[in-house]
């Protein structure tokens, strides 16, 4: 491993450059990424296909359950980031024993403690922020349990700043997960003959929100994958300004390269 010579540039970057950035890496690395998000929303969108078709529904049950299953939907995707960032090579076999070895601290920190503080109207803004970069530092980090603890509040000095980038992302992300939602309910109607000129009927819309099929759950779970990726970059770029991480890297690596290289051609 490399770090000076990491294959996504780590350094200081503002939030409109990290959106755009996603992009581009979602562009670079499509398939590894298109397979780590199926291998993770998968499971969640038969779970709440099934839900949805034969439980009564209830707004507020459905977003806490969305809540939940974002961390673990999105995880596989953060370890392979991870490994495309500063490995030559992707292991399927190192990715799959980081996410067994990290289970326990998922299951007790995005599940019960995400859970429960979700649930709460009054904490949950601290579950939108405070735990924003929990996936990141439980998955890479692999801090043990008082570790992770204590490096939940590692941002907390730019708390205002990422709070204002959460209610941007809010904003883009819904803005995407509508037009994403209009356009796959249009290609739907035309496929079966079915187009109308009043399909844009928002009230209609909000009233079948959670039942809008398969084109509002493919739209919201791309929704979903493309600001895992943006969190992550996010992730480096908070590290950066927080821990120089960046200039910490280049002496880490440089250590190495001396190590490695015999004394005499030194």
């Amino acid at each position: 491993m490399r770090l000076d010579q990491a294959r996504i540039e780590v350094r200081q970057r503002s939030h409109a450059d990290v959106l755009d950035l996603a992009l581009v890496v979602i562009r670079r690395w499509w398939l590894g990424l298109s397979l780590t998000a199926a291998a993770g929303i998968l499971p969640c969108y038969v779970l709440n296909s099934y839900l949805l078709e034969r439980a009564e529904y209830h707004g507020f049950l459905y977003f806490l359950l969305i809540v939940i299953e974002i961390p673990w939907a999105t995880a596989l995707m953060t370890l392979y980031l991870g490994q495309v960032t500063f490995l030559s090579r992707v292991s399927v076999l190192r990715l799959l024993r980081d996410f067994v070895g990290s289970l326990w601290q998922l299951i007790i920190y995005q599940t019960i403690l995400r859970g429960v503080l979700s649930a709460v109207v009054v904490t949950f803004p601290f579950v939108a922020i405070g735990m924003k970069y929990l996936n990141e530092i439980i998955l890479l980090e692999r801090a043990r349990w008082l570790g992770t603890s204590r490096r939940m509040s590692f941002h907390s000095p730019i708390v205002g700043e990422i709070f204002l980038s959460s209610l941007a992302d809010m904003m883009l992300g819904c803005f995407a997960f509508f037009v994403l939602l209009l356009g796959l309910n249009t290609i739907s109607e035309v496929w079966n003959d079915q187009w109308s000129q009043d399909w844009f009927d928002f009230e209609e819309m909000f009233s079948v929100l959670p039942y809008f099929g398969w084109q509002g759950r493919v739209s919201l779970w791309l929704v979903i994958s493309y600001f895992a990726v943006v969190r992550y970059l996010a992730y480096l770029n908070v590290r950066i300004r927080r821990e120089g991480w960046d200039v910490e890297l280049k002496l880490r690596a440089e250590r190495a390269r001396l190590l490695e290289e015999p004394s005499w051609k030194r």
